[in-house]
């Protein structure tokens, strides 16, 4: 598990040290707070697993009804468990998704990159 320790003036700037330094995205860790005070934040910035990024993809793509999309999620979800999960090659270029989930509450709308985009 990729982690590091990093410091900033408050606590954006720590986590955005930890990212640069772990050389990914701020979707791609957790932090936890390891001090702060009013001069300087310290926090231990960690590379979530595979397996969590998988589960994330999962409840959103339940979330949206994308029943092909929610399959290969849950093979390769399953692949990972049994350790049979080759190396996934990303296409040379991501699309963007726009898609809304209609919740009680109203509806929630996002854009994000993704490799299984339709263009």
């Amino acid at each position: 598990m990729k982690m590091v320790e990093a410091s900033g003036k408050d606590l954006a700037e720590a986590i955005e040290n930890g990212i640069r330094e772990l050389r990914v995205r701020k979707e791609e860790v957790d932090y936890e707070v390891l001090a702060q005070d009013t001069e300087q934040t310290t926090v231990r910035v960690t590379v979530k697993e595979p397996r969590e990024h998988l589960q994330e993809a999962i409840t959103w793509l339940r979330l949206i009804e994308d029943q092909a999309g929610l399959s290969e999620a849950q093979a390769w979800l399953q692949a990972l468990k049994e350790g049979t999960l080759e190396a996934l090659n990303p296409p040379a270029e991501m699309g963007w998704v726009k898609d809304h989930v209609a919740l009680a509450e109203g509806k929630v709308y996002c854009e994000f990159e993704s490799p299984m985009a339709h263009r």
